[in-house]
């Protein structure tokens, strides 16, 4: 583990969606690499209200009813055809032979984009043979069977990602990217089907890797507006009752990725001052010595920027999760001094300041962080994309900011959810620029 700062110049409206990875210096080149959705705007942070008549969040989807094998076929297969003119998958159920053995009531297939009556019946070892550009990338996602040797030239996670599925299954990289589980992107998968697996195949496979298997628990308060990867509002009820700050285990959940375990004894902060200058390794422990640093305590609000998104669909309806009111929380977050850290590690502590009054709104410099929520499958790990975001420099080294690298939350460790070991938190400015899990 080797979290880090990396200081960087850019334009702020550029930094808020990019990730930079270079030091100190004027930008020099306009190729920014970019930041998995670091997107994000400031906003003002506004007080919740509670509203006398919230709606209940909406109950889980379920799977369509049992297909008895005693159903008449015509009629299974009239529901199948309406289920498919939906474009959504279905679990298609009744009696399944499978190795030579029948399985009755149990799901058949989980049907993928595209499937069509009658269609051709690919071998999975075929499939295992189309692995490279030279003989055609196919894949697999659910029952379906696609080649999609030209789509991976304008893919827009790159070649590497979609790589590292070729000749074998999507669904685990699906479950990491939730970008993905969208009907515009399933539909456009349909464009590249071409045939299915058979049955006796598609029950022999193990089951994909759940990236999110090793979640947190949560409490069963909070209103959830996503599972994969968990996103959760906190009750109007609490954010009405409470005294000062949200409790931890309500405070509300934004999450892009699945939350890393990071084993606090094993920590390091890595600060990269500036070029020319070596990184500065501090442990958790090193943060906590208050002989090295002043402990500092800071009661801020928190809140995402898409909250009250659901008030501006009924407007025009917008990309993001629809948030309702509760992504908004209150908390007390100890730790150290941002501005100290970067003192500490030898960066100037009017070089913001000056990069601001000097360079102005485009030459300004700005402070990088990045967070340890990296997409891992299986032993393959996403060096490019997690989860990153920049604020000025001039921000984190201003004593009136009370920027703080946080250790401690309401008076108890961070939790897992909200970026334990190590935070860092920006009073006053978006929740999407408080990196959690400082990598």
């Amino acid at each position: 583990l080797s979290p880090c700062f990396t200081l960087t110049a850019c334009p702020p409206a550029m930094a808020l969606a990019r990730s930079l990875r270079c030091v100190v210096r004027p930008l020099q080149s306009p190729s920014l690499r970019s930041c998995f959705a670091a997107g994000a705007s400031t906003s003002t942070l506004a007080a919740a209200r509670p509203s006398p008549t919230l709606p209940p969040p909406s109950p889980p989807l379920r799977a369509p009813p049992f297909f008895g094998a005693a159903l008449a076929s015509a009629a299974a297969a009239a529901a199948v055809a309406v289920a498919l003119g939906s474009g959504g998958p279905l679990a298609c159920e009744g009696t399944a032979r499978v190795e030579g053995q029948e399985r009755s009531s149990v799901p058949k297939r989980q049907l993928g984009p595209g499937a069509k009556a009658g269609e051709k019946v690919i071998r999975f070892a075929e499939v295992k043979k189309h692995n490279s550009p030279k003989v055609g990338i196919w894949v697999t996602y659910k029952e379906g069977v696609y080649d999609i040797t030209e789509f991976i030239k304008v893919h827009p996670g790159g070649l590497e990602r979609v790589m590292k599925a070729a000749g074998g299954q999507i669904d685990p990289f699906w479950a990491m990217y939730a970008q993905h589980n969208v009907q515009s992107v399933k539909e456009l998968l349909a464009e590249f089907r071409i045939g299915r697996l058979s049955d006796e195949e598609y029950f022999s496979l193990p089951p994909p890797f759940d990236p999110y298997s090793s979640e947190p628990q949560r409490d069963p308060s909070l209103v959830v507006q996503a599972a994969k990867p968990f996103n959760a509002e906190t009750p109007l009820s609490v954010l009405a009752e409470q005294q000062y700050h949200t409790p931890n285990e309500v405070f509300f959940v934004r999450n892009h990725l699945p939350v890393p375990t990071i084993n606090p004894a094993s920590y390091v902060l890595e600060v990269h001052p500036g070029k020319g200058k070596p990184p500065v390794k501090l442990t958790l422990k090193d943060l906590e010595n208050e002989s090295l640093f002043r402990r500092k305590k800071v009661s801020a609000v928190m809140q995402c920027t898409g909250n009250r998104r659901e008030d501006l669909n009924k407007l025009v309806q917008v990309e993001g999760l629809t948030w309702l009111t509760g992504a908004i929380s209150n908390a007390e977050w100890e730790g150290v001094g941002l501005r100290d850290v970067l003192a500490y590690a030898g960066v100037d502590p009017e070089l913001g300041a000056r990069s601001e009054e000097e360079g102005g709104e485009y030459e300004m410099l700005h402070l990088q962080m990045e967070g340890d929520d990296r997409p891992k499958v299986g032993e393959w790990r996403d060096t490019k994309g997690f989860y990153g975001a920049s604020v000025p420099l001039s921000w984190a080294q201003d004593p009136r900011r009370d920027c703080v690298v946080a250790f401690r939350m309401n008076g108890a460790p961070i939790p897992l959810d909200h970026g334990a070991p190590v935070r860092c938190v920006v009073p006053g400015t978006a929740g999407a620029r408080c990196v959690k899990w400082l990598f």
